[in-house]
């Protein structure tokens, strides 16, 4: 082949130059390498607390569907009391009225007797 063959010492600091740059890469690596770690550290920290917020989450759900299901109940019994309520109010309204009515037919029947009359129409054809 043709050219010249360096010298031993254009070798050596060839040599020399080379070593330095491959120092100097293995330190690049290393430096990449704690980078790449030090990130993935963080991205498992994050990934773990994006499960325990998914569970988190899935716990918060359900208990928002437990208490949805109780304040459903809830209103469902109200309901029903309310309506029973009103039955019985209205019940109640109707003996009033009643024993109003009787209590002016037994007025009525009192002060028809002390004329000495019959108490009622009624009774007056029954005698």
């Amino acid at each position: 082949m043709p050219g010249e063959d360096p010298d031993q010492e254009a070798l050596l600091a060839k040599i020399h130059v080379l070593e330095e740059r491959l120092n100097n890469k293995k330190e690049a690596l290393l430096e990449k390498e704690l980078v790449y770690e030090e990130v993935s550290n963080l991205a498992e920290k994050l990934r773990t607390q994006a499960l325990d917020g998914r569970k988190t989450t899935l716990e918060v759900a359900e208990k928002i569907n437990e208490y949805k299901a109780r304040t459903t109940e809830l209103s469902r019994k109200m309901l029903a009391t309310v309506s029973e309520l009103s039955m019985f109010q209205s019940k109640a309204l109707k003996l009033q009225q009643e024993k109003e009515e009787k209590e002016q037919a037994l007025d009525t029947g009192s002060q028809r007797l002390e004329m000495f009359m019959p108490p009622t129409d009624d009774a007056e054809m029954e005698w």
